[in-house]
């Protein structure tokens, strides 16, 4: 072979001089039976870039709904003026009552006695917490106000920000049994 042709496509070499076929005509021949192919490519191709411009005008008109949600929500929150450490104190006040629950209508021990009042609360909360079936630890329970005809509400503080949720959620099966 004096000089050889190589097709791009199939990488065959082809004697120019025995085939009598120089090196454009081998690769017109051979690009002319590759255009249905490349033309069927060519149609996935476009589809596919009309898809993505469809996705992308949703996606555009998706940000920009939740952009203006965004702005909407943003109206509602306070300007933050003042000290920073005393908004951090505000947080850290709040985060700590977390856990808190208050408790109205409960029953209220008149007797004279501090302990005998303090084990008739412990009694009531237990019986409020084994009512919605919560097995936890109650940190502090303390009644709030001056004592008087009404019973003082109760603020239980709890362990777990969780269970305060538990309990709050299940509030209606405990007025139920407080009537």
């Amino acid at each position: 072979m004096d000089r050889a042709i190589v097709c791009d496509s199939c990488s065959g070499a082809f004697d120019a001089k025995c085939s009598g076929v120089g090196g454009s005509e081998k690769r017109c021949r051979h690009a002319i039976k590759r255009v249905p192919l490349i033309l069927r490519r060519f149609d996935d191709l476009e589809r596919e870039v009309r898809k993505l411009k469809e996705e992308l005008v949703l996606l555009k008109e998706s940000n920009e709904s939740e952009i203006e949600t965004s702005k909407n929500s943003m109206k509602n929150v306070p300007e933050i003026n003042g000290d920073p450490e005393e908004l951090i104190a505000e947080i850290n006040k709040r985060n700590s009552k977390i856990n808190n629950v208050m408790v109205y209508k409960l029953n209220e021990s008149n007797s004279q006695s501090l302990h005998e009042r303090i084990l008739h609360d412990k009694a009531e909360v237990v019986r409020i917490l084994d009512m919605i079936d919560i097995k936890e630890d109650v940190i502090e329970k303390v009644r709030v106000g001056k004592k008087g005809t009404k019973p003082r509400p109760m603020k239980i503080v709890l362990s777990k920000s969780g269970i305060a949720r538990t309990f709050s959620r299940n509030k209606s099966r405990i007025m139920e049994s407080y009537g």
